[in-house]
């Protein structure tokens, strides 16, 4: 009796390949959306972050800390006024940078845009509420081409991060 051979014909494995090349031009769109929607996520959190940090500094050494915008999304955080060591313990009691950070996304995808225009800082006082002349008010991030968007809003000693494009009422993520 002759053994019946088992594998894949050349016909089978192109046609497994072609289906494969089809489901993944469907869903090549929806995946770069998600990307997007990611990054933006990314970004928006940075900046709420670093905004939240800088809000508890100014409460934790009750003086007036600076959240300060670099290139893109980076930042940095540091005392209005810097105090040297003045105990001698080899640490600066309110130092001009607590922290900085890089941008978090470097994606040609992701803009930033201030308010008002031209703003490029926030200061927070010691009682934790925005001070200073021309405070960054509002930030928002979104992806081009898409409407994938979040914005930070910054109001007395609230920050909020919500989405401009939810237009239902009672929804507690809207703008």
């Amino acid at each position: 009796m002759k053994q019946a051979e088992t594998g894949f014909s050349l016909i089978e494995v192109m046609a497994a390949i072609t289906i494969v090349a089809v489901l993944l031009a469907v869903a090549m769109p929806s995946f770069q959306a998600m990307l997007q929607g990611i990054q933006v996520k990314t970004a928006a959190e940075a900046l709420n972050n670093g905004l939240q940090l800088a809000k508890g500094e100014a409460v934790r050494r009750n003086a007036n800390v600076t959240f300060t915008l670099g290139t893109g999304t980076a930042w940095s955080v540091g005392c209005a006024t810097p105090v040297l060591d003045t105990n001698a313990d080899g640490v600066d009691e309110c130092p001009a940078v607590i922290q900085s950070r890089a941008n978090e996304i470097s994606s040609a995808n992701v803009t930033l845009t201030v308010a008002p225009v031209g703003a490029t800082a926030v200061t927070f006082s010691g009682l934790g509420r925005a001070t200073a002349a021309n405070p960054i008010t509002s930030l928002s991030v979104g992806a081009t081409g898409t409407n994938r968007a979040l914005r930070i809003v910054i109001s007395g000693g609230s920050i909020r991060m919500c989405d401009p494009n939810i237009v239902s009422t009672g929804n507690a993520r809207k703008c």
